[in-house]
């Protein structure tokens, strides 16, 4: 989908934004090319024609290139079903496609893929999965060019990306090498990144946290200070002659009330012991 120029007033502009809302609404996956892009772009002998056509090989090139990876077959074959994985329920996508020749052709290509200047954002930076199509004469691409490829795509990635690769055989390529790229998952690595946040916050604020009994106490004025516990019952000490000047201590127990019969049981004993002496 395009949007209007900034020439073209707020107006415009606002209403174009609140149907991409709509839009993301009602679809898998959304490749914005801003129409705004063609004036960083174009230069001074760019005719009106001309500019626009840039527009619509972007267009042109996504729905190329998507339909491809679908109805082509390859040496690595990409179907409907990479496609639906990489693009299906995750919003804002971005593809691009480029070409190399030469020497450099594989950083060519690949860098051409995620740096088209006509999308709204050709940083591919935290996409969660990339999906990259590569076209070429097979006799002729290296695997340490396959490797660069892919590894040049990743590199600006999460650090848990899903890449699905594939390679198509177009001997009247010749020396030229044609990259496709679709990056997704803009949305969930976000998602991921503000859940570890709130784990984090959880953690501390479990570390500060009070029971509901004690909370209420508190606004209530019922908890009771360090002053206002009662002091520990001192310590008896008791002396029973016969040990040799020792002393027997015992710390001092509450009495039960639902037990009254070990009150009685202490008397006799202490009884006991003296005559004993």
């Amino acid at each position: 989908v395009t949007t209007p120029f900034d020439f073209e007033g707020p107006v415009r502009m606002k209403n174009a934004q609140e149907g991409l809302k709509k839009l993301r609404e009602n679809v898998d996956s959304l490749i914005i090319v801003p129409n705004q892009q063609i004036m960083k772009i174009s230069n001074k002998k760019l005719n009106f024609r001309q500019a626009f056509r840039m527009a619509d090989d972007v267009l042109c090139q996504g729905v190329q290139g998507i339909s491809e990876l679908i109805t082509t077959s390859g040496v690595v074959n990409l179907d409907f079903a990479d496609v639906k994985s990489v693009m299906k329920g995750q919003g804002n996508a971005i593809l691009g496609v480029g070409v190399g020749e030469g020497e450099t052709r594989a950083a060519d290509a690949a860098q051409g893929a995620i740096s088209n200047p006509m999308l709204e954002n050709c940083q591919i930076d935290g996409a969660s999965n990339i999906l990259v199509n590569i076209t070429c004469d097979n006799d002729s691409i290296s695997m340490d060019e396959v490797q660069e490829i892919v590894n040049t795509i990743k590199a600006s990635a999460a650090k848990n990306v899903n890449v699905i690769f594939g390679v198509v055989d177009r001997p009247d390529m010749g020396d030229k090498i044609s990259v496709t790229v679709i990056a997704t998952g803009f949305e969930q690595t976000q998602q991921d990144d503000d859940d570890d946040d709130d784990d984090d916050r959880g953690r501390r604020g479990d570390e500060n946290s009070i029971s509901w009994g004690d909370f209420e106490n508190v606004v209530n004025g019922k908890l009771a200070s360090a002053a206002d516990k009662p002091a520990p019952e001192p310590v008896q000490k008791v002396s029973i002659p016969g040990l040799g000047g020792r002393a027997l201590v015992r710390d001092s127990v509450p009495e039960r009330k639902d037990a009254p019969e070990q009150k009685a049981a202490a008397a006799p004993l202490s009884a006991a012991a003296m005559d004993s002496a």
